[in-house]
């Protein structure tokens, strides 16, 4: 018995069989087939990108200042805001009036102020000055006093207080200077073992991994600034394109409100 199993198993070779339809009309339909699932598969490889991967950099290095634009131009009293400061008076309502009276050039402790990663530039400022007085100084004379001075005046019982608020304009603010440093670090990695990274003041990158030494190749960043109203490039600082920015780069703010359609 087991002597015609062990027969039985190799007696006989399995041969593919396949079979062949002379067609001309089939066989233009099965290759116009294969050709539209072909094109569908090479399009939706494409449309998906499935071969890309798209990582958002952080931040790394950034640094930024103000310094002073152009003397002449910084001191230029003839320009709207200052030669008729009164057509930029604004009441929205019995509390909130703007009233800029004329246009004054301000020290660089006033000019700006900045946080970790902002920076105001002061375009207009209030000056807020009271007196507070009691018995003769008040009454009838106190309130003449203090209407003749253009302020508002409060009283209880035998007590005082005369208000003052004087609105300014900064001269011409949008001529000074942002001077800035920024760089990149993005993951290459979902856990962030390994990274990228490069400032643009040094012309370097650099690649590093978790307990590998970093690599270092020369590749600088391209600074370029785009618009974000319109999408077209923005020359600044006299340079469509910034590649040494080792002293930084340094921009007006006119160019950079130019740069997206605005103004003062």
């Amino acid at each position: 018995m087991a002597e015609y199993c062990t027969l039985w198993l190799f007696d006989y070779v399995d041969v593919p069989k396949s079979l062949r339809i002379e067609n001309r009309k089939l066989g233009i339909l099965y290759r116009s087939l294969q050709t539209i699932a072909f094109g569908l598969g090479i399009g939706q490889l494409t449309l998906s990108g499935a071969w890309q991967v798209f990582r958002k950099p952080d931040f790394y290095g950034l640094s930024f200042w103000r310094t002073a634009g152009n003397g002449t131009a910084t001191a230029d009293g003839s320009v709207p805001h200052c030669s008729d400061p009164g057509s930029y008076q604004y009441t929205w309502d019995a509390e909130f009036a703007y009233q800029p009276e004329k246009c004054v050039e301000v020290n660089s402790a006033e000019a700006f102020s900045k946080e970790s990663n902002s920076i105001l530039f002061t375009t207009m400022f209030q000056d807020t000055h009271a007196w507070r007085s009691t018995g003769a100084s008040c009454g009838e004379s106190g309130r003449a006093n203090c209407t003749a001075m253009g302020g508002s005046y409060t009283s209880m019982d035998d007590a005082c207080k005369c208000t003052r608020t004087t609105d300014w304009f900064v001269k011409n603010p949008e001529q000074a200077r942002l001077s800035f440093l920024h760089g990149y670090r993005v993951g290459l990695d979902d856990k962030d073992t390994r990274w990228q990274s490069a400032v643009a003041h040094i012309s370097k990158t650099e690649f590093g991994a978790l307990g590998q030494q970093t690599v270092t190749t020369d590749q600088r960043i391209r600074t370029k600034f785009v618009s974000g109203s319109d999408g077209r490039l923005c020359r600044m600082g006299g340079q469509d394109e910034w590649v040494d920015a080792r002293a930084g780069i340094s921009v007006t703010l006119l160019e950079l409100l130019a740069c997206g359609n605005l103004d003062l």
